[in-house]
């Protein structure tokens, strides 16, 4: 497996988790985070503990990134897994599965890249590279299948991990969830937007709806929470 932010990390974790359950002899071997490796995956390279986002950052990175899929090309070869799952992270992961490919190896791609709305001259690329693709947005189905993808709709991940818990603890429906993202950078940029668009709606509903935020990482909720203070100070 392979996940290159906190996100797919989980995602990853969380599969893995299901996967134990039906086959607990499974070895699966990660590209990810703590919470792959948690889940039982042996870590072979922390991919997810620093994600990296924005041109300049992954200009300056591409070294790194070159010579990490010159070792996952040597590992693919060693070890011929039965099956390479891809999450997310497609600047790393497309590569990687077309690595896969090259040794003839099963690749399955979970939570696709949203090529459809952003980067729709990729998908020929990425059609040549996945062998299956498990999407988590009804539409896509549809979309990477008439692109020659083997496609299957399996439900959104967050579901499962949020909205579930979320109601069984009791947090209202009409409850306002605030879902920046996994990285640093994205929170920073995301949230004073989100607040600001909360406001609007307060100013049209004429009342505020309960706000609802969690994230794993202690950094990213003292940027939420500063955040959040600066807009009540608004």
């Amino acid at each position: 497996m392979s996940a290159g932010d906190l996100s797919g990390d989980q995602h990853g974790a969380a599969l893995v988790a299901e996967l134990r359950q039906r086959r607990p002899e499974l070895r699966i071997l990660a590209f990810g985070g703590a919470a792959l490796a948690e889940a039982g995956a042996e870590l072979l390279y922390p991919l997810a503990d620093n994600p990296i986002m924005g041109f300049r950052r992954v200009f300056a990175s591409l070294g790194h990134f070159v010579a990490l899929l010159s070792e996952a090309d040597r590992v693919l070869e060693r070890l011929r897994p039965d099956a390479v799952v891809l999450i997310d992270f497609p600047g790393f992961n497309v590569n990687l599965a077309r690595l896969a490919r090259r040794h003839g190896l099963l690749t399955c791609y979970y939570v696709c890249p949203q090529y459809w709305g952003w980067a729709p001259w990729r998908v020929r690329r990425f059609a040549r590279s996945v062998d299956q693709a498990l999407v988590i947005l009804p539409f896509e189905e549809e979309f990477w299948r008439r692109h020659g993808v083997r496609a299957t709709y399996v439900g959104h991940p967050v579901a499962d991990r949020v909205l579930t818990p979320a109601r069984r603890a009791g947090v209202p429906r009409d409850a306002v969830g605030i879902l920046p993202g996994s990285r640093e950078q994205e929170v920073r940029a995301h949230v004073p937007w989100m607040l600001h668009a909360v406001r609007e709606l307060a100013d049209r509903l004429g009342t505020l709806p309960p706000l609802c935020s969690t994230h794993p990482r202690a950094a990213v909720r003292a940027i939420l929470a500063e955040e959040a203070g600066r807009a009540l100070l608004d």
